[in-house]
């Protein structure tokens, strides 16, 4: 196999291997193979030594004021980069929240607008060219998890991948004031951080710069907007990913684009489409099935819904997945923890048997989301498994049965070893 394809040709190798050759050996050494946990990332926000900006003039109402009314949200950028700026497009509710152990983060609006006749200066921050996009966004971050928190506003758009994105920035395009900043910071003081008191909620603006190539890249895929593991009650940011965990949206730049997205299918998240290395193509689905099973009186199990779809690889991305099309079956449940510790998800894994004596294949983990990574005493939480076919194996299948757990703990197996099984709509 050749050495640039990706994990999804791994899966599809593996899950034949399986198909063709399983046995009785259920319980092989496998089974206790857990995902390696994804570092949360950590990038400080582009250019923050460029300017210094004042702790006055955070208040929220204060930096709406210049986006009422179908007005710019960030009319200073004309003045900053000497051009012409032409509002494309304003979205008043993105809909993009994170609100985790008290501490909240939204997004109330943002805006993209085109800047044309740069001065020089500027044009060689966007490949040269005097024309470029600059989308302001208006943040709020409210503080009620009972400490300060450590928040660097960390943001992304992501683009073509997951390694293709447009990083946000606090400082540049936005008038001395008007940034996301907490209301202790103080400009030009050495080793000064973007700590939030406990109780404190501010306003502020940060920025995204993208060139020619940049937005038309973005205009043809399906961009998402990213919320960093960017915040913790640390100072050094330790458990960062716990405190604050990704959280992955799609963006919308344009009126067409969100009619379209509007009525387009929903599809379950998963690595393929937030990483937009893939779109889907629905073959059937369905929703609210509400059958649940129990692991004795610790944990109950509940089947949302399954959808099946095609997997049309993005432009870019065609290697992944070699010359097979593929069939991906997403499956959406609930878990529900009825003990007095946290459970983890992150390793709990699934296999679907197949036409009940064909053969079987497992949960491919690196396509499935990476959060949640545990569920909470007492809580629930979605967890979502991922199986990848090739289509023309796909289409041979009539009966699909699917077998969650068991659970694994940090040394060993839970709940003596059981596990819950549903036969699944096909």
């Amino acid at each position: 196999m050749a050495a640039n394809k990706s994990w999804i040709l791994s899966s599809i190798l593996l899950s034949a291997l399986l198909l063709g050759a399983c046995g009785n050996s259920e319980k092989a050494s496998e089974d206790k193979k857990t995902k390696e946990e994804e570092k949360p990332k950590m990038e400080e926000t582009a250019s923050d030594t460029d300017k210094d900006v004042s702790k006055e003039e955070k208040d929220k109402t204060e930096v709406e004021e210049s986006g009422s009314e179908g007005e710019a949200l960030n009319p200073y950028i004309e003045g900053e980069t000497g051009g012409k700026s032409e509002i494309l497009y304003t979205n008043d509710n993105p809909g993009f929240e994170s609100d985790e152990n008290g501490f909240k983060v939204t997004v109330d609006k943002y805006q993209i607008a085109k800047v044309t006749d740069m001065d020089q200066s500027t044009a060689n921050r966007f490949d040269g060219s005097t024309s470029g996009y600059i989308i302001t966004a208006l943040m709020t971050v409210d503080n009620q998890s009972g400490k300060p928190v450590y928040f660097n506003g960390t943001t992304n758009i992501r683009l073509q991948d997951e390694l293709t994105y447009v990083p946000s920035n606090t400082r540049d395009f936005i008038e001395e004031g008007k940034g996301l900043r907490p209301k202790t910071y103080e400009a030009g003081l050495d080793g000064n951080t973007n700590m939030y008191e406990d109780g404190e909620k501010t306003s502020g603006l940060i920025t995204y710069k993208m060139t020619e190539d940049q937005y038309n890249m973005m205009t043809g895929v399906k961009p998402k907007f990213v919320m960093e593991s960017s915040a913790s009650q640390s100072k050094d940011f330790k458990g960062s990913g716990e405190f604050m965990p990704e959280k992955i949206f799609d963006f919308t730049y344009s009126g067409e684009q969100a009619e379209a997205s509007a009525s387009a299918p929903q599809f379950y998240p998963d690595s393929m489409t937030t990483d937009n290395i893939a779109d889907k193509k629905m073959i059937f689905e369905k929703n609210d099935i509400n059958k649940t099973e129990k692991i004795e009186d610790a944990v109950d199990i509940t089947l949302d819904g399954v959808q099946y779809a095609e997997v049309i690889p993005t432009a870019g991305n065609e290697a992944r997945f070699g010359d097979d099309e593929m069939v991906a079956l997403t499956v959406k449940t609930t878990v529900k923890n009825n003990t007095d510790k946290e459970l983890n998800l992150f390793n709990l894994s699934a296999k679907v048997t197949i036409d009940e004596d064909r053969g079987y294949t497992r949960n491919n983990g690196f396509a499935e989301p990476s959060e949640p990574k545990k569920v909470k005493a007492g809580e629930e939480a979605d967890r979502y498994f991922v199986f990848l076919f090739r289509k023309d194996e796909f289409q041979l299948f009539k009966q699909f049965d699917m077998e969650i757990g068991p659970f694994f703990g940090e040394k060993e197996y839970l709940f003596g070893e059981k596990t819950v099984q549903f036969e699944l709509p096909r």
